[in-house]
């Protein structure tokens, strides 16, 4: 059960007892150095406070049957691959767990006091991005939240370590972001993309993760101002039978970005019919005229001197007289 990241972390020092140069820092580590013990009590794990809560899932994605079967396995031959960890910075003498969350966990289990790791020293920059990157490398499946949260997260901090005045920031933050495209399994265009979900509003996600809204369609949401993002989820819930279409959401984008939006506007791009305004007056309704015909025989008998509209007059004098005297 023990995941081996040699491959997929070719560079890294993860999984691998080979030397080779380590890409978070391009340091040089010696076979003999890179394996160590350290005690289970002395591992903490890595620092909430550098993570999104909607990042925190990826330390529960392992289902109980998996934990089971993986603790079973080291009971059996112990941790496999090693941890990697980091020296704390706020707590002397402990260290941070960057990767083996369930590999630490199922030591706990079986009563391991010590557990084989990798040291790295790393900043919080690249303890984000060595944390990110090996974790989504193990998830069989992630909500769009927390892939659009990992991903920005981790392209942040490979820009603050791009920052860097030596001549390899450019370098390093490439081969960060190609890093990342292994480790996602996605393309870089992709991962930006993804990444730029974080401006999505919030209950926007759990249509996307119910498949009601495509990805796209989100994408360009996420470009709205908060308010008209609001304003459209509040349709889409007002209006269930509606469906917010791709081309839909590309309208929508191009409205903000002109500074068009308008309640309206809006709703043709939702394919929604026109909004009654509540201060519209209902028109009064217009009762169409009905046509008497009056006989000829009848018109010669009684209205012989009379044109049709002289006739017409004198025959509703007639019958007002009629219709008053039966009333009385």
């Amino acid at each position: 059960m023990a995941v081996d990241f040699s491959k997929k972390f070719e560079g890294l020092g993860i999984g691998s007892a080979q030397a080779r140069e380590n890409l978070f820092g391009k340091t040089a580590i010696s076979p003999q150095q890179e394996v160590s013990e350290v005690e289970i009590d002395k591992v903490l794990p890595f620092p909430q406070k550098l993570l999104p809560v909607d990042c925190r899932e990826m330390f529960d994605d392992y289902s109980d049957e998996d934990m089971e079967e993986l603790t079973e396995s080291i009971k059996k031959h112990g941790v496999l691959q090693p941890v990697l960890l980091r020296i704390s910075t706020e707590n002397p003498g402990f260290y941070e767990l960057l990767a083996g969350h369930h590999r630490l966990e199922g030591a706990r289990r079986v009563g391991l006091k010590a557990i084989p790791c990798r040291i790295r020293k790393a900043d919080d920059d690249i303890a984000i991005s060595i944390f990110v990157e090996t974790n989504l490398n193990q998830r069989k499946h992630l909500s769009w939240k927390t892939m659009a949260f990992a991903y920005q997260m981790d392209l942040a901090a490979l820009s603050h370590q791009g920052k860097r005045t030596d001549l390899q920031s450019d370098e390093e933050y490439e081969e960060g972001v190609k890093r990342l495209e292994t480790a996602a399994g996605k393309s870089k265009r992709t991962i930006f993309q993804i990444a730029r979900l974080t401006k999505l509003h919030l209950p926007f996600f759990e249509l996307l993760e119910k498949k009601k809204i495509p990805f796209t369609a989100a994408y360009h949401l996420s470009f709205l101002q908060k308010p008209e993002q609001a304003e459209v989820y509040e349709l889409l819930q007002d209006n269930p039978d509606a469906e917010l279409a791709v081309a839909g959401a590309e309208e929508l984008h191009r409205i903000s970005e002109i500074k068009g939006w308008n309640r309206s506007a809006v709703r043709a791009a939702l394919k929604l019919p026109s909004e009654k305004h509540p201060d519209m007056k209902s028109q009064p309704v217009v009762e169409k005229p009905v046509t008497v015909r009056i006989p000829s025989e009848l018109y010669q008998k009684y209205f012989p001197d009379l044109k049709p509209k002289e006739a017409g007059e004198k025959l509703m004098e007639i019958l007002d007289g009629y219709f008053n005297t039966n009333a009385g």
